[in-house]
């Protein structure tokens, strides 16, 4: 006979359970970059109406049509799961749900409203509301977030079983637009725009060549390396409260000590991923930067011999 299988707690080293954190963190990453476009783009509401409203739409398209549809319903499904195994967590499991409906509401309404408006209603009383109200609602989305991280996504790995994880992913869900340029700019082409703006101003050498395909690689590679270190960040987050949490635990000298070596022993881990993950983005980045520079590189040469 087969022994049964025992479901473990703390398995998120299993590749479902990893891949379903990093995408729920993903998707934060890239809330939070339609976000600051939403901020900076309600500040011109009034005074730049006719550039500023229809990024605004686009905006708020993605988050009902992605944020709202697809990763808020896998995050419900995630704090339930945490919430039976800790039932002390209901009420703020209960209230984060009412908030992805109140969000949601409320996203449907910045929509409309933006629609309906026209430049010259927005560049009045019904504008500077409509800017307050984006501004609290981007407020609002950036609180949520972080209480989410902290409360729920930081202690997914220590009460979670494999059969919670295999439960969790079974279920296919799409990709993040924010996360492919090329489908973000398909779908909502000005809000990819405005993503896009600072990446290509990084990019740009001022040599008066245009290689879309080296600027995609270049804003490809830079937003995998934001995520590659906002998962760090994400991850150091979780291991200075793992290690106040050992310390007060610690109720003698010899607990102080153990403590200490497990403390030890988490950083270690810690400062090995802090080298390893952006050695991993630069292996995988590195080829599509270089192929896609290669053309560029040739020309530059060529005209540079064809000078002299």
């Amino acid at each position: 006979m087969t022994p049964n299988r025992v479901s473990r707690p703390g398995s998120r080293k299993d590749g479902g359970g990893v891949d379903f954190m990093r995408r729920l963190r993903a998707d934060h990453a890239g809330l939070s970059r339609v976000l600051k476009v939403i901020d900076a783009q309600q500040s011109l509401l009034r005074e730049a109406p006719d550039s500023a409203r229809p990024v605004l739409v686009e905006a708020m398209a993605y988050l009902l049509e992605y944020q709202h549809v697809h990763h808020h319903p896998r995050e419900d499904a995630l704090f339930e799961s945490i919430r039976r195994h800790a039932p002390d967590l209901a009420s703020i499991v209960r209230q984060l749900q009412r908030e992805h409906r109140s969000g949601r509401r409320l996203a449907e309404q910045l929509g409309e409203s933006l629609l309906r408006a026209t430049d010259e209603t927005l560049r009045g009383r019904r504008g500077a509301r409509l800017a307050r109200q984006l501004r609290g609602y981007v407020r609002h989305a950036r609180e949520h977030m972080r209480r989410e991280e902290a409360v729920f996504y930081a202690r997914s790995e220590r009460l979670l079983h494999e059969s919670d994880w295999r439960a969790l992913t079974a279920a296919e869900v799409p990709g993040d637009p924010a996360a492919e340029p090329r489908r973000l700019a398909l779908a909502y082409p000005q809000l990819a725009e405005r993503l896009a703006e600072s990446i290509r101003e990084v990019g740009d050498t001022g040599d008066g060549v245009d290689d879309p395909r080296f600027r995609a690689a270049l804003r490809h590679g830079i937003e995998q390396l934001l995520e590659c270190y906002g998962e760090l960040l994400h991850d150091a987050m979780d291991l200075a409260r793992a290690n106040v949490t050992s310390l007060r635990r610690a109720g003698t000298p010899i607990a102080v000590m153990k403590a200490a070596g497990t403390i030890h022993e988490r950083n270690r881990r810690f400062l090995s991923r802090c080298l390893q993950l952006p050695s991993r983005w630069a292996r995988e980045t590195a080829p599509a930067l270089l192929a896609a520079a290669l053309p560029r590189l040739r020309r530059r040469t060529s005209a540079g011999r064809n000078s002299q």
